[in-house]
């Protein structure tokens, strides 16, 4: 990321127990963009020639490389949370004076919510930024120095603006975290309202915290009347030790007592013994932005509209419903790198799907295998095979919030050992669950066949070819290629996007329920050799070859062997405690 000078990169600055910490109370969801923007350069960075397992492997960690990443505007985003956070808290801990119900519909009875946010760290330079929020018209409004956004989430669709480049997108909005902070904001209190009263444990019902509730201590707390400039204010204070700081963050909310409203938020620290502040600042206009234009974009800007129609929006949206609607299964899903045979593999991985809700476990196998008949049923010689082997969950994934495992040896008193899989922490991206995507997307069938296409996305084109070219036949050939800024891009100097050669290209199928039967990325090709539908009829590869235009690279197959009529319970997809995948293969004595 380019770094202006005086610029504030605030968590990028802090040490890492103080950055982890910010992170814990601040809900920063990964925008799309930044999440695909990273995964193009770590995969590009990986050689081609490594086994796919390893591959994937690596295609995991900008989930959690993202969300350390120096956003330009993540620190911006984190006063307000924090403000919202230490209200919680402070109502936890006994809060008096203003009830909650009273603060919450206050602030929903208001056309809008207006904040600024100011912060300075290690002597740097000021920096300001403005939010505009409307409850009751759901869209909101941001604007930094030459950036400016605008999102409807009603229509579910943004506008971005940078005066240097005097371009106006128009781009569709899938990311929850566009929406502005304000509006967690007010869905904190909607969520302790539900019962229309206070709840005994607030931050049982606010989920969206997370684990960020973690490694939190209050050390005193108090409220009290101030005044200032002749205005009497109800203030909330506290002190947070975070585990892992040496120092605690002072935090202050204030409310004015008669409206009811918050109106300042701070939070204040010291780091190696230079100080950092972060204030936000509300207020709550009766009028404010009805679009871009009124937020100072002239109306002649050249506007580039990414909002797919027609039969683009038609291929697109195709391929995304394939994703969604297609079948609960357990797939056996064996690699094979070169020309060896698959049944010498003493790897497997086990696939299950319910619903929104997806697990992956590696298997491992103590016996060697006996080569099967050249006549042998290879599907049903798998399905067996993959009853022998040992397993470790690797990831399970439910509505778009994925969480990873590894394993921990424990030694028993008896001075034996054995192996537990720990879960990490939940990884949301922000990202709606319909266009969520896993992580080992490539190993499954469901979404192997139908891939990420990037799109729609601010700073990539999306063309329908008129010519399939050397296409799978049937197929329609779709072709992305970066053009434009990207969103999180609002300095110029970040506006230059990694280029893609010839673009990144997708043979479509729509007679196969838009199976992608071939798609070209990163000197990479990946093609669906053979097919099967389910009981219901759904399209799914059975085997799919990736190519490399790397010398000596080799080729990977992976194979597919689906069962549609297994019972697969509940208890696999407990994130704290999964169900043995063991435990569904029951051993032949």
């Amino acid at each position: 990321m380019h770094h202006e000078s005086n610029s504030l990169n605030l968590l990028g600055d802090l040490d890492v127990p103080l950055r982890e910490a910010v992170q814990r109370v601040c809900s920063n969801d990964v925008p799309r963009d930044r999440l695909e923007a990273c995964l193009e350069r770590v995969m590009d960075a990986v050689p081609s020639d490594i086994p796919s397992p390893d591959r994937e492997a690596v295609s995991r960690e900008p989930t959690v490389h993202l969300s350390r990443t120096k956003n330009r505007r993540r620190w911006i985003f984190g006063v307000t949370t924090v403000a919202a956070a230490t209200l919680v808290l402070l109502i936890h801990f006994s809060m008096t004076s203003v009830s909650l119900a009273d603060v919450a519909q206050a602030v929903s009875r208001k056309p809008w919510i207006h904040m600024t946010l100011r912060g300075t760290a290690k002597g740097t330079a000021e920096r300001e930024e403005e939010f505009w929020y409307s409850p009751i018209r759901n869209v909101s409004a941001t604007r930094h120095n030459e950036w400016t956004k605008f999102s409807d989430h009603t229509l579910r669709v943004f506008c971005s603006y940078e005066a240097t480049e005097r371009v106006l997108y128009r781009v569709p909005e899938f990311d929850k975290g566009q929406q502005s902070r304000l509006a967690d904001f007010v869905e904190a209190f909607s969520l302790l309202l539900a019962n229309g009263s206070a709840p005994d444990d607030p931050l049982a019902k606010l989920e969206f915290l997370g684990e960020r509730r973690d490694g939190l201590t209050v050390e005193n707390q108090k409220t009290q009347k101030v005044t200032e400039t002749g205005r009497e204010w109800l203030d909330y204070t506290l002190t947070l030790i975070i585990q892992g700081m040496e120092q605690p963050i002072k935090v202050l909310f204030r409310v004015d007592p008669i409206s009811k409203l918050p109106h300042l938020g701070r939070a204040t620290g010291q780091q190696n013994g230079q100080s950092f502040s972060m204030e936000a600042t509300f207020d709550y206009p009766e009028t404010g932005p009805e679009d871009i234009y009124a937020m100072g974009v002239p109306r002649d800007a050249k506007l580039v509209d990414r909002v797919p129609k027609d039969d683009l929006a038609r291929l697109i949206a195709g391929v995304a419903a394939g994703r969604v609607r297609f079948d609960d299964f357990r797939a056996v899903v064996v690699h094979t790198h070169g020309k060896g045979p698959s049944w010498r593999n003493h790897q497997v991985e086990v696939v299950h799907r319910k619903g929104n809700r997806i697990r992956r476990d590696f298997g491992f196998f103590e016996v060697d295998p006996v080569e099967p008949p050249q006549d042998a049923d290879m599907r049903k010689w798998w399905t067996g095979r993959a009853k022998e082997a040992q397993y470790q969950p690797a990831s399970i994934a439910i509505a778009g919030v994925e969480r990873m495992f590894d394993v921990r040896t424990i030694n028993q008193p008896d001075g034996s050992q054995r192996r537990e899989a720990v879960a990490g922490r939940p990884l949301g991206t922000g990202i709606d669950a319909e266009q969520w995507i896993p992580s080992f997307y490539t190993l499954t069938p469901d979404y192997a066949g139908r891939p990420p296409l990037g799109v729609p996305s601010q700073n990539k084109e999306a063309i329908i070819e008129p010519d399939r070219g050397d296409g799978p036949e049937g197929t329609v050939l779709l072709r992305v290629a970066t053009s434009g800024r990207s969103d999180s891009a609002s300095n110029p100097a970040d506006n230059k996007k990694r280029a893609l050669p010839g673009g990144w290209r997708f043979w479509i199928d729509p007679d196969r329920e838009h199976l992608v039967m071939r798609w070209d990325m990163h000197g990479m090709s990946h093609i669906v050799e053979s097919v099967a539908q389910s009981p219901k009829g759904r399209w799914y590869p059975t085997r799919v070859r990736r190519t490399s235009s790397r010398p000596k690279a080799g080729d990977d197959i992976t194979e597919f062997y689906v069962e549609f009529d297994v019972e697969i319970p509940d208890a696999l997809f407990d994130q704290e405690k999964p169900l043995p995948v063991e435990e569904l293969f029951p051993k032949s004595k």
